[in-house]
């Protein structure tokens, strides 16, 4: 399953090219700023907390350090220490924190 996660979440072309030229294909929903600044914060402080997050339409949860928030064309991401790269959207709650998109 987790899989899965990653190749649907993996670096995309937020473009794509069909027969009347180019259009927006994501499907991303952008979060709340003050939830985004929650996790930059978090990154920063390097500690391990509790994500939990939608994933093949059942709900995960994982317990990791943040390394990393970043934006990837119009999409906003967490990379976790382990080197998994997870969009947004997708999040339930981080430690405890309900994230709605």
């Amino acid at each position: 399953m987790l899989l899965g996660f990653l190749k649907q979440n993996a670096r995309r072309n937020p473009r794509a090219c069909d027969d009347s030229g180019y259009q927006d294909v994501t499907n991303y929903t952008p979060i709340d700023c003050s939830l985004h600044d929650r996790l930059e914060s978090m990154a920063e402080l390097g500690t391990e907390i509790l994500l939990v997050y939608e994933l093949d339409g059942a709900s995960t949860r994982r317990s990791e350090r943040i390394a990393d928030v970043f934006t990837r064309g119009q999409e906003e991401f967490v990379r976790l220490a382990p080197g998994i790269e997870i969009r947004m959207d997708p999040l339930i709650s981080v430690d405890g924190v309900p994230f709605i998109a």
